[in-house]
């Protein structure tokens, strides 16, 4: 837990010197591992309590998933609206929510240029502006301090 942590501190120290160098496309990807790193701590700690080894194999595939482990990437969004009971945060965790792949796609289009729709083209510098980037700094920068492990 403590290296994912201490890798994740690292990963968004670099995701804030691309920023501060106007290198927003791969400072939002940078910050986005970051967040999935943090992600791991909650995920270990599933894994620590586990005694059925089948829920330890799907905690193990989880910890290996990009999507399942910045499933909490919008936890500073819902504080910061108010919510404060577990059912409120209930939403991160469900399996058939996309959050988690919107923050994945986003951490795709960061790296890469793509055709979408009628074959309309994309690069990262249209599709990341300082906005974004700032907005996902700051997520990150919640999530690598905490390793997201206050949720459990």
């Amino acid at each position: 837990m403590a290296a994912a942590t201490e890798n994740a501190v690292s990963l968004l120290s670099d995701a804030q010197l691309l920023f501060d160098n106007v290198r927003y496309e791969r400072s939002v990807a940078l910050a986005i591992l970051a967040i999935e790193d943090a992600g791991k701590v909650s995920i270990l700690r599933l894994i620590l309590v586990q005694d059925d080894p089948k829920e330890i194999n799907r905690s193990w595939k989880d910890y290996r998933s990009h999507t399942s482990k910045n499933v909490q990437w919008q936890l500073p969004a819902l504080v910061a609206d108010g919510a404060g009971q577990l059912e409120e945060f209930r939403g991160l965790f469900d399996r058939n929510s996309s959050h988690a792949a919107q923050l994945d796609t986003l951490k795709q289009a960061a790296f890469y240029t793509d055709a979408v729709g009628a074959c309309d083209w994309t690069t990262p510098k249209q599709i990341v502006t300082k906005e974004v980037a700032e907005a996902i700094m700051l997520i990150a920068g919640a999530g690598s301090r905490s390793g997201y492990g206050d949720v459990y």
